[in-house]
């Protein structure tokens, strides 16, 4: 994999999936850009979130620091709210152009079993915007009230250090 043509992107609402993100990004030695709001999402107002999720809405995104134009290696983090992708993710795959990128999806959540609903969903998305979806890491996190008890990058450095060498990236 080519480091200079490679990125991760991420939504994180309460933290996980920064942190998740953040050890890709090191492990890797990879630029990382984080995907934004521009409307800030209230801390701790799940059902709102879940809804929002589950009616598949796409929020409004602040633009990347990444030139994406460069980037023919992208690894997309987000989380799953009430078994859906977020609005955050859904407006990253709808205004991204994958023509001729390899894409690994970095999927968090609080359930137990593997959301595979929406990794299906997204593959599709992305599939047909031109990508090629090359690899899935899933992690379970813990649900979170009020950005408390967030994943540590010592808990998770491990996990991923052991994908990253069974998918040959490290």
């Amino acid at each position: 994999m080519n480091k200079e043509k490679s990125a991760i992107v991420y939504y994180s609402w309460t933290g996980n999936t920064k942190i998740v993100a953040e050890v890709f990004s090191d492990l890797l030695d990879i630029p990382i850009d984080p995907i934004i709001e521009k409307k800030i999402r209230v801390s701790g107002n799940i059902p709102l979130a879940a809804l929002s999720a589950m009616l598949g809405l796409r929020s409004t995104i602040e633009p990347l620091m990444i030139d994406l134009n460069a980037v023919t290696n992208l690894f997309v983090a987000g989380q799953v709210w009430a078994g859906h992708s977020t609005p955050a993710i859904n407006s990253f795959i709808h205004r991204t152009d994958f023509s001729g990128k390899k894409v690994w999806l970095i999927i968090t959540g609080a359930d137990e079993n593997r959301p595979e609903k929406v990794i299906q969903k997204l593959k599709s998305k992305i599939i047909n915007k031109g990508g090629e979806v090359v690899g899935i890491y899933t992690l379970k996190t813990r649900a979170l009230i009020g950005n408390k008890d967030i994943v540590t990058h010592e808990e998770v450095r491990e996990p991923i250090k052991d994908w990253l060498e069974q998918s040959n990236l490290l």
